[in-house]
């Protein structure tokens, strides 16, 4: 997930991912911020290289762009089943 820091800096578990990537492809990576619904279009246009943080999924978007495989799961409490040891 993102957030924005104090400076209006773009932080959270999505950003260090990205930057993770970034460093292992040794490739110059800069984050902005835009709104949800210019995403898809502007990856259409290559205005933007990549989208990360909170786009799920759906057969209608992967019509549209290409996904990597997920990398996290949201799961909500009555998803899982306790387990004993």
């Amino acid at each position: 997930m993102k957030s924005l820091d104090a400076s209006n800096k773009i932080v959270g578990f999505d950003i260090d991912l990205a930057t993770a990537l970034c460093k292992q492809m040794q490739a110059e990576c800069t984050f902005t911020n835009h709104a949800f619904d210019s995403l898809i279009p502007a990856l259409k246009f290559r205005k933007y290289d990549a989208v990360i943080s909170g786009m799920d999924i759906t057969p209608e978007r992967s019509k549209q762009v290409a996904f990597s495989n997920p990398y996290y799961a949201k799961l909500r409490a009555g998803d899982c089943q306790k387990r004993h040891l």
